[in-house]
């Protein structure tokens, strides 16, 4: 996302979810549980992804945030997600106007 579009406020997070106990999902104790991850940009969740293990689940959220802002426009990702990063390419054209005043 910083390459494509700019953004320096994005985030992959994971945690584990709390089991429940199987007779409220009808699975084995080992199903019950497993960990929730999500892609946040500009704290907005942009994809999810579950799984039994972190690793697992970050592969899928990162999948399906990819799958949602496959083919967006730079200027359509920033309205949708109220991006104003700056890349760091403008922030040395920025500094190098500025030191030539």
């Amino acid at each position: 996302m910083s390459i494509e579009f700019g953004c320096q406020a994005y985030r992959i997070l994971a945690a584990e979810l709390p089991s429940l106990p199987a007779r409220i999902t009808g699975a084995s104790s080992e199903a019950a549980h497993g960990v929730l991850a999500g892609v946040l940009v500009h704290e907005t969740v942009v994809a999810e992804g579950r799984a039994a293990s972190g690793k697992n689940a970050k592969v899928k959220a990162s999948a399906a945030a990819l799958d949602a802002i496959k083919g967006l426009p730079r200027f359509e990702f920033r309205k949708r997600y109220g991006c104003n990063c700056t890349s760091a390419a403008q922030n040395a054209a920025e500094k190098a106007a500025e030191a030539s005043d």
